[in-house]
């Protein structure tokens, strides 16, 4: 059977957060917990800080991938791109041809091999897009008053100790009253109490109609190198239902090379 890149990036997703045992600020629903506050600072700064990651405009990363489609795994060449939390695309050159999966301004696509284009659920582009580089997110949360941050306090993820830190935008109600677009945009940063490293991303998936399922999705991020002043993973596995979907491993990654939304377009 044809490789299709379904499972790639495809998940939006939303974890339901841990109340704080932190002392919180509460604005129209939006929390602001300080204790996650301080957890989100020093990995923003552990990661090269916080102003250099506010200055990244764009980002382009490219390496290898291998997808767990089938019986045996599937390899090739990838790039990946990402401007702000609304632009991510991915191509992966595989035997068959290139397929690519592209979120931008509120729609997501993805481009088989022989040229045909397939739209996705408009869910997948309502959350943050740049799932290979996780620090945007963390950015905006810190910057934009809208966004809750929780403490979910010190937990075992995977095996080892991890900060719990819960994001989510909190949109108002008038533009959204039954808060879907709101939920769509939780997800559980766990991160590493000694390095300050994000670990992994933990959210749930999104059928492919648009409904929320119970199955749990994960990216996790490994292999920290220092990128052009970034200490960035260079490997990225995501899990769905504790089953690895692909793995990419990023051997180079540049920042504000000046992408445009043509960089986006299929």
């Amino acid at each position: 059977m044809r490789p299709r890149l379904t499972p790639l990036v495809l998940l939006a997703v939303l974890l339901a957060a841990r109340p704080s045992t932190a002392q919180q600020t509460s604005t129209a629903g939006v929390q602001r917990d300080s204790q996650g506050i301080a957890v989100i600072a020093k990995a923003l700064n552990a990661a090269g800080g916080a102003s250099a990651l506010a200055a990244i405009q764009d980002f382009t990363g490219s390496g290898t991938v291998t997808f767990n489609w089938g019986a045996s795994p599937v390899q090739g060449s990838v790039t990946v791109k990402g401007r702000g939390l609304a632009q991510f695309r991915l191509d992966a050159a595989l035997s068959d041809g290139v397929h690519a999966f592209v979120v931008s301004n509120g729609i997501a696509s993805q481009k088989q091999a022989d040229g045909s284009i397939t739209p996705m659920p408009n869910v997948l582009a309502l959350k943050p897009a740049s799932v290979t580089f996780p620090f945007a997110q963390l950015v905006a949360a810190m910057q934009d008053n809208s966004w809750s941050i929780s403490y979910g306090g010190l937990v075992t993820h995977n095996g080892q100790q991890a900060y719990d830190i819960v994001v989510q935008r909190i949109f108002p109600s008038s533009n959204d009253p039954s808060g879907f677009q709101s939920r769509v945009t939780k997800a559980d940063f766990f991160i590493d109490p000694n390095t300050f490293s994000i670990l992994s991303v933990q959210d749930k998936a999104y059928r492919r109609d648009g409904d929320p399922g119970d199955t749990i999705h994960e990216m996790q991020f490994s292999n920290y190198q220092l990128f052009n002043g970034v200490f960035a993973p260079s490997s990225i596995t995501e899990l769905i239902a504790g089953q690895q979907t692909f793995t990419i491993q990023l051997s180079q990654i540049t920042f504000n090379s000046g992408l445009t939304d043509a960089d986006f377009a299929l």
